[in-house]
């Protein structure tokens, strides 16, 4: 994992959006890249502001706004600028903001189907061969018939 700079994320005032580094009214003190498809960012702020990313624009970016671990607000993202996503983000005070690229939910949720299905078909196609040929239970009988038993283990 690698930290991003102030490149990538960025405040605006909705009041100033001439000058993209003057941040008045918000403060991000802490972010972070989980993934490329997650990133999660602490900002303190005294009035509503734009979230800047700077990430070619996808209108299926969101932000999932928390305040003291509730879930405030979800934003959509539009587009800033004409190519970078943009959050207007109108909670104030200390807020968690996760961004998410909501195609990665569809995508680790097909996954999990398709494990859970391959697992449950294997298991099924090794049931019946099993069942078939009794290749278990033909190992198991040889290694039992290889066994000499000195005492009866019954009497």
């Amino acid at each position: 994992e690698y930290a991003i700079g102030k490149e990538q994320l960025d405040l605006l005032p909705i009041n100033n959006t001439t000058n993209i580094y003057y941040v008045g009214a918000a403060e991000i003190y802490d972010y972070k890249k989980i993934n490329p498809t997650l990133w999660k960012v602490s900002v303190n702020a005294t009035e509503p502001f734009m979230l800047s990313f700077i990430e070619a624009y996808d209108p299926l970016w969101e932000a999932k706004i928390y305040k003291n671990g509730k879930l405030v607000g979800i934003m959509k993202s539009f587009p800033l600028y004409s190519f970078i996503n943009g959050f207007l983000i109108k909670e104030t005070g200390n807020l968690e903001i996760l961004i998410r690229y909501k195609p990665q939910d569809w995508f680790e949720l097909g996954f999990a189907i398709s494990l859970t299905t391959f697992i449950v078909y294997m298991s099924y196609l090794i049931y019946e061969w099993e069942k078939s040929k009794g290749f278990l239970r033909a190992i198991i009988d040889s290694k039992l018939a290889k066994v000499k038993i000195k005492q009866p283990i019954f009497k």
